[in-house]
């Protein structure tokens, strides 16, 4: 298998939510009423190419040709790099270890 250089990145989402909660969140880092965001581990995976992972849809929610990177909802129990690697695994089928770690934090309303 060829060497794959890995970004990895952390997302925090927080939104309101509105209506009432029916069941609880599976997980912790999923949003709820209690726990309005939601946290995700996300990376940018390429190989010594250039060339980028991704995901490519025709079409989602009315948005044509679009292509989104790995991401994954953090687990109970899971270390961000646990996710990580879970993460990499079922959507590509890959492992990597990161080279850079970067966090983001976007505030909807």
């Amino acid at each position: 298998m060829r060497n794959l250089i890995l970004i990895a990145f952390l997302i925090i989402v927080f939104f309101p939510l509105l209506g009432e909660e029916k069941l609880p969140p599976s997980s912790f880092f999923q949003a709820s009423q209690r726990q309005p965001y939601h946290l995700s581990i996300g990376a940018v995976l390429f190989n010594q190419e250039g060339l980028v992972a991704c995901h490519h849809f025709k079409e989602i929610q009315g948005h044509k040709d679009l292509y989104i990177l790995m991401r994954e909802t953090m687990e109970n129990n899971e270390t961000p790099l646990m996710t990580l690697h879970r993460g990499l695994k079922e959507e590509f089928g890959a492992t990597a270890i990161p080279s850079i770690f970067r966090m983001f934090v976007r505030i909807s309303s």
